[in-house]
């Protein structure tokens, strides 16, 4: 027969480790929890100063934005321009963060050319009644008679913008150039810029014209570089950009030189060149760390004594944030007297505009050695500490009381120190019998012989206990104690001797 040795206690152990494990498995599968969405935008507006809007024109814009005070760090909020828009709005893209006057950050913000989504930081854990501003640049891409533009926030709400003069108008339209000029522009994603430039041919060499242009170090060229040419009378106002046919490869050639960040173009001889003009295109990237309001200059030289330069500036966008900073009630705990009690608990319990606050009221357990903090009360919250388990303490005194009044002056942290007195008891003696007698002045029975005496008077003198005047001192044990045992024994000797009779008699 074998025998198990494993206890019990570990054979169950086995079998609930055996069942634990595959819980633990299914909750560390479990989805944490997902931040929420927002509704915090509340206003669009257009900024820029204009008393109509042209197609292709930048617009400065602003939305007003304030979220809950139950929002958490990791919510966001966000801002769309759905398909249909009158205008086709395009949002000019990049990132920012929303920043409060002290540099915190509040949040960050990403802009695509159709949406702009702000993640919430950890300031809204520590603030309430946060809010702020968006600031962002757009154009419409087409002409429409719409009164408005129209967004749409990331929980469905749609906001309608004003249109200034009503409408979307077609640009002022850009003249054939007369002189040799460079135009540039960033692209909607904040990734590339892209630079034309426009000669008149007679600003050309009738054999050999040598055009340098150079870029800002910053940047790299993005793909080739385009020739094109387009008779004078064919240029449109309204679309520039198009109409344009290739320079035949033979009449030039272009290099590029990544180390001194040149595009060199080289025309040789051009028929009916007075006739058109030359364009020059490409694109170059922008640096990965570029931001809004970074600016990229380029400059082109000819050979035949002209210049032109173009600045363009990354349009992106920038935030702001500001709040009320939430404080916190720390407790202190300190003893007054002796006690045994080690912590002690305290119900806490905090209104605002006479509503409980969320969370509240809450209890917690505090230590001479450990305070108890506890944060997320908002200015105009008013506070009541209450002791609920004291450890038998006859009096608590709060400092400096409490009631704690949360206002704009208070500080990050309140402290309240809550003293426990505990009062020894005084003893009172109990009161002795005046009357109690000490056990020498307990007096011997006056016929209870002693136990040296004997039948017969005794010739040594000593008086027996009928002749004694007095009574001695005990030295012994009690007189009647003893004198209940010398009785006992004379008749024990009494029976002994009448037994003794008895056989004598029947012998």
């Amino acid at each position: 027969m074998s025998i198990n040795t494993t206890p019990r206690w570990s054979r169950w152990g086995a079998a609930f480790v055996m069942l634990l494990v595959p819980m633990v498995a299914v909750l560390a599968a479990a989805p944490s929890a997902s931040a929420d969405e927002l509704d915090a935008i509340t206003a669009v507006t257009i900024t820029t100063q204009t008393d109509e809007v042209n197609r292709y024109e930048r617009l400065a814009m602003e939305a007003t934005w304030q979220v809950p005070d139950s929002a958490e760090p990791g919510d966001t909020f966000s801002l769309a321009i759905p398909p249909g828009t009158p205008g086709d709005l395009t949002i000019f893209a990049g990132t920012f963060d929303l920043l409060a006057d002290d540099d915190s950050v509040v949040g960050t913000c990403v802009m695509s050319p159709k949406a702009i989504t702000c993640t919430l930081s950890d300031y809204v854990a520590t603030h309430d009644g946060v809010h702020g501003a968006l600031s962002f640049w757009a154009q419409a891409n087409q002409t429409t008679d719409a009164d408005d533009f129209l967004f749409e926030t990331g929980t469905g709400v749609e906001i309608q913008t004003p249109i200034p003069g009503g409408g979307v108008v077609p640009e002022g339209g850009t003249p054939a150039p007369t002189k040799p000029e460079k135009f540039g522009w960033t692209n909607a994603e904040g990734t590339v810029a892209t630079f034309y430039v426009v000669v008149p041919g007679e600003d050309l060499d009738a054999t050999r014209t040598e055009i340098v242009d150079t870029f800002d170090a910053r940047m790299s060229l993005a793909g080739a570089v385009q020739v094109r040419q387009i008779a004078k009378s064919a240029w449109d106002p309204q679309n520039w950009a198009s109409g344009h046919t290739p320079v035949p490869a033979s009449q030039y050639t272009v290099t590029s030189d990544a180390a001194s960040h040149t595009i060199t173009v080289v025309f040789g001889q051009l028929p009916d060149r007075t006739e058109n003009l030359y364009v020059i295109s490409y694109r170059l990237n922008l640096p990965a760390d570029a931001k809004s309001g970074d600016r990229f200059s380029n400059d082109v030289v000819g050979s035949t004594g002209w210049s032109a330069e173009e600045t363009v500036t990354l349009y992106g966008g920038s935030g702001s944030g500001e709040g009320t900073r939430l404080r916190s009630l720390r407790l202190v705990k300190a003893i007054d007297g002796q006690t045994t009690a080690t912590s002690f608990e305290f119900e806490v319990a905090c209104l605002r505009e006479g509503s409980p606050l969320a969370g509240f009221p809450k209890t917690v357990t505090v230590t001479e050695q450990e305070p108890s903090t506890t944060g997320g009360l908002p200015v105009g919250a008013s506070c009541t500490l209450t002791e609920t388990e004291d450890g038998g303490a006859s009096e608590v005194r709060f400092t400096p009381g409490n009631v704690v009044e949360v206002t704009a002056q208070s500080p990050s942290t309140i402290e309240v120190t809550a003293t426990n007195v505990f009062t020894t008891p005084t003893e009172t003696p109990s009161e002795t019998p005046s009357e109690s007698p000490s056990v020498s002045e307990s007096p011997s029975p006056s016929n209870s012989p002693s136990p040296s005496e004997s039948p017969t008077t005794p010739a040594s003198g000593v008086l027996g206990a009928s002749t004694t005047s007095g009574s001695l001192p005990q030295t012994g044990a009690p007189t009647w104690l003893m004198g209940g045992a010398l009785l006992g024994v004379l008749i024990l000797c009494g029976g002994v001797a009448l037994l003794a009779a008895g056989r004598g008699r029947r012998a």
